[in-house]
């Protein structure tokens, strides 16, 4: 389960790396990364055995859904957009952090 996850996270990171690589559509250029995680909602899984066979299919989870916004100098990427209905909620939480959405991302990437 380790390696996945180390898989995971490093196709997450070259994922970045390739979306990085683009020219930035913005003329604002933070000095810094920043990374936010934003609430995206949560997600009802019914039948929990999807994620292993020792789970009864009579078992739910419940599931934070997280989208990230990574402000990097060569250009701003939300890192999903949440579970669906959630689109005023994600944009709620960028306008408190002093982004547009509108004018401020650059790359909008989807893991799924």
């Amino acid at each position: 389960m380790r390696t996945v996850f180390i898989l995971f996270m490093s196709g997450i990171l070259l994922g970045i790396s390739n979306l990085l690589s683009a020219p930035p559509q913005s003329d604002k250029k933070p000095d810094q990364i920043r990374i936010y995680a934003l609430d995206g909602g949560i997600s009802l899984i019914e039948d929990k055995s999807i994620f292993h066979p020792a789970y009864s299919s009579c078992d739910s989870i419940t599931l934070r859904v997280t989208s990230f916004l990574i402000v990097h100098p060569e250009g701003t990427i939300l890192w999903d957009t949440g579970m669906p209905g959630k689109a005023a909620q994600i944009e709620k939480q960028l306008h408190e952090i002093g982004i547009n959405p509108e004018k401020d991302i650059d790359f909008l990437a989807f893991t799924h």
